[in-house]
C-alpha cells in the first residue's frame, strides 16, 4: 500500500532489513504522501524514520504538513511513535509536540488525534487538538481545545458508550470569556440517546 521512491537503496532480503535514503512515498488509495532523510528497517521488524514529513495536500501545494525528527513504526505492538513533531502551515510551526504515539491500525488507542487547522470571520483563526481516552471497549472519552484567535480557549468534550440494549452520547462544550460576546461565558450541551428495538 505505499509507492516509494528514493536514489539510494541498502536492503537485505533474506533478513528483512535495511536502510533507505532521501525518500519521497505516496499511500496507495489515499491521499497521504512525505519523504523522510532516512528510513531504516530493523531485525526486530521496527521501521525507523528520520526528519519526516507528511500531508494530504496535493503535490506542489503543501498548505500544511506535520513534520517529525524521528517516528518508530512498531508492527507487533501495533504502535507509532513521533517525537519532535511540529504541525506547520506553510513553513510556519503553530504547534510543538515533543512525544506523539498513535496506533498503526483502525484499533482504538488513548492519545492526540490530529490536530486541525481553519479560519472565519466568526472566530478568526481555528486550531483544535483532540484527546481521545479509550476508557473501556464500549465506551469513550474525547476532549478537544480550541484556540479561537477572536473568542478564547474552548473546551469540547463528549462521551459516548454502546451496550447491547442502549447507546448514546452526552457533549458539554465551554468557552469562558467569549470575546464576541461581551465576555458572557458561553455553553453547550446535548444528550443523545438510543435504545435497542
Amino acid at each position: 500500500g505505499l509507492a516509494l521512491q528514493t536514489q539510494k537503496l541498502n536492503f537485505n532480503l533474506a533478513t528483512s532489513t535495511g536502510e533507505i535514503q532521501q525518500a519521497d512515498y505516496q499511500f496507495s488509495g489515499l491521499d497521504g504522501r512525505g519523504s523522510s532523510e532516512k528510513i531504516s528497517r530493523e531485525a526486530n521488524g521496527v521501521a525507523r524514520l528520520t526528519d519526516a514529513t507528511y500531508t494530504t495536500c496535493p503535490l506542489d501545494n503543501n498548505t500544511w504538513s506535520i513534520r517529525a525528527k524521528s517516528i518508530e513504526l512498531d508492527q507487533a505492538k501495533d504502535e507509532g511513535v513521533a517525537r519532535n513533531l511540529s504541525l506547520r502551515i506553510k513553513d510556519t510551526p503553530i504547534l510543538y509536540l515533543p512525544y506523539f504515539s498513535f496506533p498503526l491500525s483502525e484499533k482504538r488507542k488513548s492519545g492526540f488525534l490530529t490536530p486541525t487547522f481553519a479560519t472565519d470571520d466568526s472566530s478568526g483563526v481555528h486550531i483544535s487538538v483532540p484527546y481521545y481516552w479509550n476508557m473501556a471497549p464500549n465506551y469513550d472519552l474525547t476532549v478537544t481545545t480550541n484556540f479561537l484567535s477572536q473568542r478564547g480557549v474552548k473546551l469540547d468534550s463528549e462521551f459516548r458508550y454502546l451496550s447491547n440494549k442502549q447507546s448514546g452520547s452526552f457533549e458539554y462544550d465551554f468557552l469562558p470569556g467569549d470575546d464576541e460576546y461581551a465576555d458572557k461565558n458561553r455553553y453547550f450541551f446535548n444528550l443523545k440517546y438510543a435504545r435497542a428495538l
